[in-house]
């Protein structure tokens, strides 16, 4: 994934942040066409990705 054009700013993203522009984008998405729908499904893949990693970190500092 790191080779996502979106990577790098959303990794720098704060995770509120990141969370609210994913529940904007999948809002978004339905309506969207063409080359803003494919933009925005990367950003979604994207920031899913980035999300995820978080949160298996936290739970690794858990040690759940």
């Amino acid at each position: 994934m790191q080779d996502s054009y979106f990577f790098a700013v959303m990794d720098k993203m704060e995770t509120a942040t990141l969370q609210e522009w994913l529940r904007n984008a999948q809002v978004e998405l339905p309506n969207a066409k063409g080359s803003k729908r494919t933009l925005l499904l990367e950003g979604i893949r994207c920031s899913a990705y980035v999300l995820l990693t978080r949160f298996r970190e936290w739970k690794q500092t858990l040690g759940i």
